[in-house]
């Protein structure tokens, strides 16, 4: 059974997926997927991006399904809720504030910060904390700027194994690093975007919060159905460990007791003999 989810070319155009950027901003590169412009806007060629759409979500349904990490990359304010939710709905990770230098390529100084940030938490949490109101609200305000920079982040360990960009020309810097590290990128491409270390582009409205979130629970929905076989193979496997246990168990206990009547019965014996 495929675990991508149905959508339609309709639901893209309700999305307004189709609106690319004004003709005097267009990206060559995306010449392929402009099907005609309205007025002074580009439009894009919404039967490219079912095609891109589908591959790209076979993508990331196999990397779900591989346990893989996927980092999902947003800072428009107009999304970043978005973006945060739909990652946060299939337990994956992301970025929805200002992209910090080095979040992939300086991963070091990136979980001292996270470690930081944790620490800070585990500080104002404490019931036997003997921090002063000034110091409770210097941590507050740290602490604060912490999770708004590294909170989607928090739980990742090491690099993601995807990364899902929400506008490549915002998050340039997040594309980058990810090449660099050979880490497989899926991005939503506008007509003023460039293809450049791109890897699975998604031709589509890159501005739209409605578009976004579209965008969004295609994705979040494939992690799910993709990820579940999985969950339920490691609690088979975890259940089968725990019976072994139990079954190992009780045949100890059964040999343990069955030794233990033995034992009795021959001591008996020896008593009567003697």
């Amino acid at each position: 059974m495929s675990k991508i989810p149905n959508f339609t070319i309709r639901e893209m155009l309700e999305a307004g997926v189709h609106f690319g950027h004004k003709k005097n901003r267009w990206n060559p590169q995306m010449s392929q997927f402009i099907y005609g412009s309205k007025g002074d806007l580009h439009i894009i060629d919404l039967s490219k991006t079912y095609v891109m759409l589908n591959k790209a979500l076979e993508v990331i349904s196999n990397v779900a399904s591989n346990n893989g990490k996927i980092l999902f990359v947003g800072t428009k304010k107009q999304s970043a809720a978005t973006i945060a939710n739909y990652a946060t709905k299939c337990k994956q990770h992301y970025v929805n504030h200002r992209w910090l230098g080095g979040m992939l390529t300086n991963w070091s100084t990136v979980s001292n910060s996270i470690k930081t940030l944790k620490n800070t938490e585990a500080e104002l949490g404490s019931e036997d904390s003997e921090l002063t109101k000034k110091e409770k609200l210097f941590l507050s305000r740290k602490n604060n700027k912490l999770e708004r920079s590294l909170g989607g982040i928090r739980d990742l360990v090491g690099k993601p194994a995807l990364v899902v960009i929400f506008d490549t020309n915002k998050e340039s810097i997040a594309v980058k690093e990810s090449s660099k590290l050979g880490i497989p990128v899926v991005a939503i491409v506008d007509t003023n975007s460039s293809l450049e270390d791109i890897n699975y582009p998604i031709p589509g409205n890159d501005d739209s919060a409605k578009a976004t979130s579209f965008f969004c629970n295609l994705i979040a929905e494939t992690v799910i159905k993709s990820a579940a076989p999985v969950q339920k193979e490691v609690q088979k496997q975890v259940e089968k460990v725990v019976n072994e246990k139990v079954a190992g168990s009780k045949v100890a206990e059964q040999i343990e007791n069955s030794s233990s009547e033995k034992k009795a019965e021959e001591v008996k014996s020896a008593e009567k003999n003697n």
